[in-house]
């Protein structure tokens, strides 16, 4: 009987999940594009939110630890592209051509975005 009730149950509980907070699908399915021009990274925001955003080397983000906490220099409005110079990647003094770059982002908020509203696309400068 439990294995039967378990699917129900499951299934009623996500038709009753509100719809206030962006889901990581909803916003996945809108468009941040990420593209490389010069010593450049442009983030165009698309998303229909505002966005908060981390850009780091690959090797060094499996380093380091952070949080997804939202700041208004690294902030894209809706509708807005940021140009986002190799010196603003971290770290800053080793950036170089041919590096694997990960952009984070996440819906502009207080305190920490939660992981399921983290998104990110690993770019190569």
């Amino acid at each position: 009987m439990y294995s039967i009730l378990m699917p129900g149950l499951c299934l009623l509980f996500a038709q009753c999940q509100s719809d206030d907070t962006v889901s990581a699908e909803s916003f996945l399915a809108n468009a941040v594009d990420i593209t490389v021009m010069g010593e450049t990274l442009i983030i165009d925001n698309q998303s229909g939110h505002s966005i908060s955003y981390f850009a780091v080397e690959a090797e060094y983000a499996a380093r380091i630890d952070w949080a997804p906490i939202s700041q208004d220099s690294h902030t894209i409005a809706d509708g807005q592209l940021k140009d986002i110079p190799w010196s603003e990647i971290v770290p800053a003094a080793t950036v170089k051509s041919g590096d694997e770059i990960i952009v984070y982002w996440w819906p502009t908020q207080p305190g920490i975005a939660k992981s399921e509203e983290l998104q990110y696309r690993n770019i190569k400068l």
